[in-house]
């Protein structure tokens, strides 16, 4: 079974089992509750209820021969076109939704991402998040070696950055002094702590978000942490090692 195949038809709203199921059906065409039991290892019971489920919703069909019940699936347009229907009744409900929300208390929130996708997410979040909030500020404690991953992908997101008008004050490690990663230009100043006081991961403050990047053992770590509170700390102590900062 492709892993690949069922975790996307799970990220599109089918549970495990009816991706595995719906793949098994593809291949095969048509196949008895029996046959698809043993190809997927789902027990038997399980894999009836849940092909009528997927009757239900058009997903697939069934026949008798001898008295056999076989399942076959629809064609996969009827899948996107469920799929589509899903995203557009969740597009209808949105305003309802958001307005069950009370804008008036801020709830601290918490992301973790592993691997070099998470990266980007947070990353797209940053310009997202600042775009829409019209913030023009960020402030960047870094480290480039986890940049260093992405050479292509990286100096396109500072490009964008630009093109927003968003300028960054950052402060890097001494040792970094003269990498030219994180050259100063007209939207980025730059500072550099001394020495004795090393760090290794990535922060970058923008509005009442916290981004932290950090790399262990080859594999990134990204973490977006939503407090105004607790942003304003670190902010503020930022602040402080910038004024403190060598130049």
């Amino acid at each position: 079974m492709d892993k690949k195949l069922v975790d996307s038809l799970i990220s599109y709203g089918l549970t495990e089992n009816e991706a595995k199921l719906y793949l098994s059906l593809l291949r095969k065409l048509e196949a008895s509750v029996f046959v698809l039991a043993k190809e997927t290892h789902i027990p038997r019971a399980t894999v009836y209820i849940t092909l009528e489920k997927m009757k239900e919703a058009g997903l697939v069909s069934s026949l008798k021969k001898n008295n056999v019940l076989f399942y076959t699936p629809e064609n996969v347009n009827r899948l996107k076109a469920l799929l589509d229907e899903k995203e557009k009744k969740l597009k209808e409900i949105l305003p309802e939704l958001s307005a069950l929300v009370d804008t008036d208390k801020e709830r601290p929130d918490t992301r973790i991402y592993i691997g070099e996708e998470g990266v980007k997410i947070v990353l797209e979040d940053i310009l997202d998040t600042m775009e829409r909030e019209n913030l023009h500020n960020l402030y960047a404690a870094s480290h480039s070696e986890i940049m260093k991953y992405f050479p292509k992908y990286f100096p396109n997101w500072l490009k964008r950055r630009e093109a927003l008008g968003i300028r960054s004050k950052l402060i890097l490690p001494e040792k970094e002094r003269g990498d030219h990663v994180f050259d100063p230009n007209e939207f980025r100043e730059t500072k550099f702590l001394p020495d004795q006081f090393p760090f290794e991961a990535t922060v970058e403050i923008y509005g009442k978000k916290l981004a932290i990047f950090s790399l262990k053992n080859n594999e990134v770590y990204s973490l977006i942490i939503e407090s105004r509170p607790a942003v304003e700390i670190f902010k503020q102590f930022f602040l402080f090692a910038w004024e403190h900062a060598n130049t």
